[in-house]
């Protein structure tokens, strides 16, 4: 498991390989700082880089009190509008994003190869599976895209599920909600 802190962005003196080479160091501590974002089976040092780069930015977006308003318009199957969800969880939806999600590399898996995914979980589960491959610059969206796309996910970690609403409705109220 490589675990890289979400502040680790390289500058012009560190290179995305020095910076995973910490990620790894720090690994083998065993203790993991509170604004370390999680992530998982990274093969890709550049995919690592974009999809930390992505999460840092969508937590940026998350900070706008009009983005926030994205967690009150949707509600998970039992009901509960989403934004009580995280307030049980005593983060903010920055926070949230950055340290309450574990994003795992699922370049190789079946939902990643077929069709054009970026991402995917199941309601209520802080797992995202990043379709890694596709999120590095050559192959990728805007990364706008791929900030509003961590979000949408977010949305679904906290159990809001689909059909009803449909995806594209939900890309559309983030994009509403938190677009530029």
């Amino acid at each position: 498991m490589i675990l890289a802190d979400a502040a680790m962005a390289p500058t012009s003196a560190q290179s995305p390989d020095s910076v995973a080479a910490k990620a790894v160091q720090d690994q083998n501590t065993n203790v993991r700082p509170a604004n370390m974002l999680r992530l998982m089976r990274f093969r890709s040092v550049a995919a690592m880089f974009w999809v930390r780069r992505a999460v840092a930015d969508a937590a940026r977006r998350l900070q706008a009190p009009t983005c926030q308003l994205i967690f009150k318009d949707f509600t998970d199957r039992s009901g509960n509008v989403l934004s009580a969800n995280l307030s049980r969880l005593g983060m903010t939806p920055a926070e949230f994003v950055e340290r309450g999600l574990l994003f795992v590399d699922a370049s190789d898996e079946r939902p990643c190869l077929i069709g054009s995914r970026g991402a995917f979980t199941s309601p209520g589960s802080r797992l995202i599976f990043v379709c890694a491959s596709r999120l590095v610059p050559m192959n990728s969206p805007p990364r706008s895209q791929i900030e509003l796309l961590i979000i949408h996910e977010a949305l679904h970690a906290l159990g809001l599920g689909e059909n009803p609403p449909t995806s594209a409705r939900i890309t559309s109220q983030v994009f509403l909600r938190c677009g530029s």
